[in-house]
């Protein structure tokens, strides 16, 4: 798979979340917290971030992003 299909699947699963908090929330988990989304953006509910998080795992995400 080439980096722009994975540039895509990952836009994609973000943006399913609402861009602002689950880019947020992607950076938290790769150890780079940047803080909760300023409104009008709503932060990530528990649920939200475990089904990203879920959702990343799926697409393999962490496996690229450690390549």
């Amino acid at each position: 798979m080439t980096g722009v299909n994975h540039s895509m699947r990952l836009i994609t699963v973000i943006a399913s979340f609402g861009y602002m908090a689950a880019a947020k929330h992607t950076m938290k988990l790769l150890g780079v917290d940047v803080g909760q989304p300023r409104l009008p953006n709503r932060p990530l509910t528990a649920a939200q971030e475990r089904n990203l998080e879920s959702d990343l795992q799926k697409i393999g995400f962490f496996d690229w992003v450690k390549a």
